[in-house]
């Protein structure tokens, strides 16, 4: 299978949330073609979309074009179609006959043969399935949530956000508004102390103290942010020197942050909010209220899980090491949608034991250890950070130091590494590895080559917190935070666009700001 075609897959991973890929091989018709795979694409959009840049777009910070691609860009190569793409939606999947069901979801309608109007709906034949459908935001159910809140998902998203923000803080300037409602238009919440959460009150905050000001003197003290969080601190994926950075910045900056607080309901013009500490329910008035606490999945999986007796997950699809979903044979999943079940020490404690025990003489010398751990890594990734390390393991656990771990320290070792395993975060990192690894694997499948499973590499996480300031959680350097971290957090965003264009556009959008200010239109 040629490069090219699943490295277009890979790229529309990384960052959109409504991809649904159909890999539909036909060798016998391809062999002259010298092609292994016929490749087609099923998306409701017909862009990429980048979407770590959307806090941006809702204040102007970005322009909406400048962080979406065409898919049809890709579709052609030298004047060849390397793969098609169908405007449409995915609706079902019948995995005991091998095809997916789809609909086109535009307005426009198509006559059928006796001249009726109606929506388009179609179904194609797959020999492998690949689902990267991304996830919807959890509400957790909480009432309310679906009527009054705005998300922040997607373009449409960015620009109800947009509107809002803007109308909140025009009609807060009409004559006859009380003091009290001027405030509460003004209040802007945030639930959800993720790094999209914490990326947008940062974004709004900005906005109003760089542009919005000068327009509104009178609104000085009125203006206000409250980001909410159910646990204990914000950003809590990062190392917690930066949560506790970013906290003390937001406090500066008079970012009201609510840590162990739980939103039990959302109303037109306030949320019902628990503090979790002392157990008081109080109200929480708001002009604009944004969303952002986990993922759960979109119906579609549900409907592929339903049919697929293995799959008993309640957030998303399972799959193996190979990233194939759990109970079919060629069914694949990746991104939000998915989740790689892990393979546990613990349950084959005596097996591992003899296989480690190479001399036969009941106990394992650190030699041995040292072996066992670099042949069984890819069948157990847990024990990749510690193979680096594997004299302080063994020290750690050779509780009675008689230079060599008993059967019983084996299996307190193995324990202890089992209970430290966890699943993949749902971020486009994630998604980027996995699209290039399932393209490697469909081109070693191809050459009649055994791939490898897969193995996530953390590189690690980055989140703008101000107009000049970014923190960032490395593996080979730990927390970063401040102005020259900002200059990294603008890099690797901008190396991570994807095309020339979108760069280019991104870097004048930054640097349109600085020299012009945000745009305080209401479209």
């Amino acid at each position: 299978m040629p490069e090219n075609i699943f490295g277009v897959c890979a790229s529309c991973v990384s960052f959109t949330v409504m991809v649904f890929f159909v890999l539909l091989v036909r060798f016998e018709q391809l062999q002259n073609l010298g092609e292994a795979y016929d490749v087609s694409v099923i998306s409701p959009r017909n862009y990429f979309l980048f979407t770590p840049l959307l806090p941006g777009v809702t204040v102007g910070t970005n322009e909406e074009r400048s962080i979406v691609e065409p898919i049809r860009k890709f579709c052609l190569r030298g004047g060849r179609e390397v793969f098609k793409f169908y405007e449409a939606k995915c609706t079902g999947v019948d995995v005991a006959n091998n095809r997916v069901i789809c609909a086109d979801m535009s307005p426009v309608s198509v006559k059928d043969a006796n001249g009726i109007g109606k929506a388009m709906e179609f179904s194609l034949p797959y020999d492998y399935l690949v689902v990267a459908v991304g996830a919807t935001t959890n509400t957790f159910n909480t009432p309310g949530v679906p009527e009054n809140v705005q998300f922040l998902k997607s373009i449409e998203d960015a620009q109800a956000l947009r509107t809002k923000i803007m109308d909140a803080i025009e009609t807060a300037n009409l004559p006859g508004v009380s003091d009290a409602e001027r405030r509460r238009l003004l209040q802007f919440v945030v639930v959800g102390g993720g790094p999209t959460g914490v990326e947008f009150a940062a974004e709004v905050n900005d906005f109003f103290e760089e542009d919005l000001k000068p327009y509104f003197p009178s609104f000085v003290h009125d203006f206000s942010v409250v980001l909410i969080q159910s646990g204990d601190h914000i950003l809590n994926t990062f190392d917690k020197r930066i949560s506790e950075y970013t906290e003390a910045k937001f406090k500066r900056q008079n970012i009201k942050v609510l840590t162990e607080t739980r939103v039990k309901a959302v109303n037109p013009t306030e949320l019902v909010v628990l503090d979790k500490k002392t157990g008081v329910v109080v109200t929480l008035p708001y002009g604009v209220c944004m969303w952002s606490t986990g993922l759960k999945q979109k119906k579609i999986i549900r409907t592929i899980a339903s049919s697929i007796p293995e799959q008993n997950h309640k957030l998303a699809l399972l799959t193996d090491r190979f990233l194939k979903v759990k109970g079919t044979e060629n069914v694949f999943a990746m991104g939000d949608c998915s989740e790689v079940e892990q393979p546990l020490l613990q349950k084959h404690l005596k097996e591992l034991f003899v296989q480690a025990d190479l001399n036969g003489d009941g106990v394992l010398e650190k030699e041995e250890f040292a072996a066992f751990l670099e042949d069984v890594v890819e069948d157990y990734p847990q024990l990749a950070v510690y193979s680096q390390k594997v004299g302080d393991l063994f020290e750690d656990f050779d509780t009675n130091k008689d230079g060599v771990l008993s059967l019983e320290e084996f299996t307190q070792c193995l324990k202890i590494v089992d209970s430290k395993v966890k699943t993949l975060s749902a971020t486009a990192q994630v998604a980027s590895q996995q699209g290039k690894y399932l393209a490697k694997s469909f081109n070693s499948r191809a050459q009649g080559l055994v791939a490898s499973p897969f193995f996530y590499s953390h590189t690690g996480m980055l989140a703008k917190i101000g107009a000049t300031d970014a923190v960032a959680d490395l593996p080979s350097l730990g927390p970063l935070s401040g102005f020259v971290t900002w200059w990294v957090w603008g890099a690797v965003y901008l190396t991570n666009q994807f095309s020339l264009r979108n760069r280019v556009l991104v870097a004048l959008d930054w640097c349109k700001v600085q020299v012009f200010g945000r745009d305080v239109s209401r479209f």
